[in-house]
Order: C-alpha cells, then structure tokens, then sequence
C-alpha cells in the first residue's frame, strides 16, 4: 500500500469522521447527545448530573482529566519512557535511579487512572463534557508542539 503524506492523510481521516458523524447523526445518535446543562437523564460515574454545580464539576474533571492525559502523555511518556528509557542511543538520564524507578512504578497508575476518568467523561454521552475535555487537550497538547516546532526548519 502506498504510503500517504502526513496531510493528505489527516485530510482522509477528517473526510472520514464527517461521512460517519452524518451517518450517526441519520441514525439519531446525537439526540440527548448535544443537550447542554443538567439533566435527570445524564450520569458521569454513579452523580447524577442534575445541578449547575455537578454540571460545572464534570466540566473541570472532563478539562482538567484531559489537561493532564495530554501534559503526562508529552512530559512523561513521550519525553521521559520513550525518548529517554527506551532509546538505545541514550546512555545518561536527567533523572536519579531513584527517580526513574518512581516514574517506573507510579506511571502505570497514573495512566489507568487518567484512562478512567477520561473513559467516563466519554461514556456520559454528552458533548458538553466532551467539549471541556477537547478544550484541556488543546490547552496542554498545542502550546507542546508548538514549541517544539519552533526549534524546527520546515519546508
């Protein structure tokens, strides 16, 4: 299979999601799904999401979950466990033996946990939540690559 170049195959995977999200859309998946504020119908986790305030709260867990999914998957699995533990062709970490094995033992957990509540936030249903958790990637997500696009020559 020929390989495709980065953009053209991020222009096919969007074409993509919008010919599935109007097939979902035909279907009525969306009907509860972009309702906005509290509701007796919407549960995140066993709370029912009736209030302001509960709805305000998963709106940060869902920004703040995402927030750190993104900043621990670019600081600590990519820059530390994949560009650092696992790449051969780095003899000397920046971190203590102690510390390596804190980052050993404590990621696993971290990940779990952040896969949870981010699945959660996913399982409600609701594009409110969704939204705030899509808002916290691209708070911690594009400010990364940005940067390190500016130390990079591009075409």
């Amino acid at each position: 299979m020929k390989r495709f170049g980065t953009v053209t195959a991020m222009n096919l995977f969007l074409v993509a999601m919008i010919i599935i999200l109007i097939f979902l859309d035909e279907e009525g998946a969306f009907e509860k799904f972009t309702h906005i504020g509290p509701s007796n119908d919407v549960k995140f986790l066993n709370i029912k999401v009736n209030t302001w305030s509960k709805t305000t709260l998963v709106y940060i867990i869902s920004f703040l979950s995402a927030f750190l999914t993104q900043f621990f998957r670019a600081n600590i699995t990519t820059g530390f466990f994949s560009s650092q533990l696992a790449n051969h062709a780095i003899n000397k970490l920046d971190v203590t033996r102690t510390e390596a094995h804190y980052l050993i033992w404590i990621h696993p957990l971290s990940w779990w946990f952040l896969g949870i509540i981010g699945f959660m936030v996913t399982l409600s249903m609701q594009l409110q939540f969704m939204l705030f958790a899509l808002l916290g990637s691209m708070c911690a997500e594009i400010p990364f690559y940005l940067s390190l696009l500016s130390d990079k020559k591009t075409l």
